[in-house]
């Protein structure tokens, strides 16, 4: 059993999906802490040529909050970020099904995390990962540093094996696992067909998904 762990995060990059694809089981950890200026609750597109960022725009009342709490108030972003793909995207085969869809998750809550984990989850369905989702909220843990954390949340699970991303080896200590094998996860970013001069890597999901279409035989019918 690989068990695969990480926050709930905006419209991903294509290297969290190949952490979700290569997991049994992925927890999206919502019981932490928000923390500002990282990917959980922005990312970035393309447009014109160049990267952009989409940002969902958190209160300061909620930087200490639990991602799982954190209401989205201010309500233009929704509109701001469907028109931002809009601009970027319209061009491209499929892009009115896409667009639609996205509209309407993003329009089913105001909860950060409800949003992030439905786009997920529906970005998971048009790629064809089927892997189990969990959230860490759902246990009731008693872990507070990262290590014993994630020990936890990995034996609630039955992990065999724990696929963590390569970040983590500043801080993890494999010697806490005991018998879960901590496996590292190797990414090589593909390059895909962009309307752009020069591919540019590490962009949201969204542009994979928009450039490459792959529902493109359910779309052509």
């Amino acid at each position: 059993m690989i068990v695969a762990i990480h926050q709930p995060n905006y419209i991903p990059w294509l290297g969290y999906f190949d952490k979700i694809l290569k997991s049994d089981v992925f927890v999206f950890l919502d019981h932490v802490e928000f923390s500002k200026n990282g990917f959980i609750n922005r990312n970035k597109v393309v447009v014109n040529n160049n990267s952009t960022w989409l940002t969902m725009p958190v209160s300061k009342k909620y930087h200490k909050s639990s991602i799982k709490d954190i209401l989205i108030e201010d309500e233009r972003w929704r509109q701001k970020h469907f028109k931002t793909l809009q601009q970027a995207y319209s061009s491209f085969p499929g892009s009115k099904i896409y667009l639609e869809k996205y509209r309407q998750i993003i329009n089913s809550s105001a909860n950060l995390c409800e949003i992030n984990i439905s786009l997920i989850v529906w970005c998971c369905s048009i790629l064809g990962i089927d892997t189990k989702f969990v959230r860490s909220s759902d246990f009731k843990i008693s872990g507070q540093a990262k290590t014993d954390l994630l020990v936890e949340i990995n034996q609630m699970c039955g992990a065999s094996t724990y696929l963590s991303g390569q970040g983590a080896a500043c801080y993890l200590e494999q010697s806490q696992f005991g018998e879960i094998e901590v496996k590292w996860q190797e990414f090589t970013h593909p390059r895909y067909k962009q309307k752009t001069k020069e591919f540019i890597p590490n962009l949201s999901v969204l542009d994979f998904i928009f450039s490459q279409n792959p529902l493109s035989v359910k779309v052509e019918k």
